[in-house]
């Protein structure tokens, strides 16, 4: 009977001593929600793999990674407290700044932005910007690629509806495929890959029309929080960042390849493997900084170039990107 209440005491005692350890760990790891600009694919492929490999975790953090989506806009989400970081385009940004939401860039996932325009090589040569002249041009009415459009036909001299054709984008693809669009805009390292892998098969010729090669850049996806966050935890904002960047690091190396296209294919079932393959090595292109610098550092000159840009179309009144606000915060990215 001593012999079982000795052990009925130990086990109560280990239980105890379990749920105390359980407790602190809980109070000692911060929640953090983090929404994506869009889905759980190989565009999120940094913050799958740090979650991944624990790398949060190691930073006393527990995050979860939500979808985005047009319902999901991770600006307002910040703003309504439902999320603390989120990912969004450089032009998202700064016409949120220009409204007075009170968000941070906290790191730049792109170096160059990712959207382009496909075109048929064999149709359409494309040497200079002259060479627009004539064409129809899907735009996604309101949409960044509409704005960097437009730049890159002003700085070619050409005007739009005069010069070129606009035809307004949706999901169906069909135009373009027919003949009936020349150019239509992609995003060139998720659905420019598998355009172009489809094509191939038709054996169909892509080529990729990039504002970047034309000597207009324009801020891709990049991390944010709210300046609340900043000035009141700031340690919890170097700790996310550490995290993810060292995620985006790991991915973009060869080495760990086959572990990222694992993760990635457990929430992205629907695309084989040598496709997210691809999209990971186009990503790496444009993602790597010049000069060996650290992935996620923030380039000021580009966002500058983003906001003349949204300034010159009249889609901002005001400039926000100045020396006096604190719009950028790095937060870890030149660690």
């Amino acid at each position: 009977m001593k012999t079982k209440l000795y052990v009925y005491i130990l086990l109560c005692a280990s239980f105890a001593a379990l749920f105390q350890a359980c407790e602190k760990q809980s109070a000692d790891t911060e929640n953090i929600v983090y929404r994506l600009k869009w889905l759980m694919n190989s565009g999120a492929a940094g913050s799958l793999f740090a979650n991944a490999n624990g790398y949060f975790h190691e930073q006393g953090l527990k995050v979860t990674i939500r979808p985005g989506g047009v319902e999901h806009n991770a600006i307002t989400e910040l703003e309504m407290g439902r999320a603390q970081f989120g990912v969004a385009s450089g032009d998202q940004i700064i016409r949120a700044l220009e409204k007075g939401a009170p968000i941070c860039v906290i790191a730049q996932l792109f170096q160059k932005s990712p959207l382009c325009w496909m075109y048929y090589k064999n149709r359409h040569p494309f040497h200079s910007l002259q060479d627009l002249k004539g064409k129809t041009i899907g735009i996604t009415f309101g949409n960044e690629d509409e704005t960097i459009m437009r730049a890159l036909l002003k700085k070619a001299g050409l005007k739009p509806e005069k010069d070129v054709s606009f035809y307004s984008v949706r999901y169906d693809y069909t135009p373009f495929y027919t003949g009936k669009v020349d150019l239509w805009p992609v995003y060139r390292n998720s659905n420019g890959v598998i355009i172009q892998e489809k094509l191939k098969s038709a054996n169909e010729t892509i080529g990729f029309f990039s504002p970047h090669d034309h000597d207009i850049a324009f801020v891709g996806n990049s991390v944010i929080s709210t300046q609340k966050m900043i000035s009141e935890n700031p340690s919890r904002v170097k700790k996310f960042c550490k995290a993810l960047l060292k995620g985006w690091q790991a991915v973009l190396s060869e080495k760990n390849r086959d572990q990222a296209v694992s993760i990635i294919q457990g929430f992205d079932k629907g695309t084989k493997k040598h496709l997210i393959v691809k999209q990971m090595t186009s990503s790496r292109a444009l993602m790597i900084p010049e000069n060996n610098q650290p992935v996620g550092i923030i380039n000021p000159s580009v966002w500058k170039q983003t906001e003349h840009c949204l300034l010159e179309q009249n889609i901002i009144k005001k400039p926000v990107l100045n020396q006096t606000n604190n719009v950028f915060f790095y937060g870890g990215t030149n660690e």
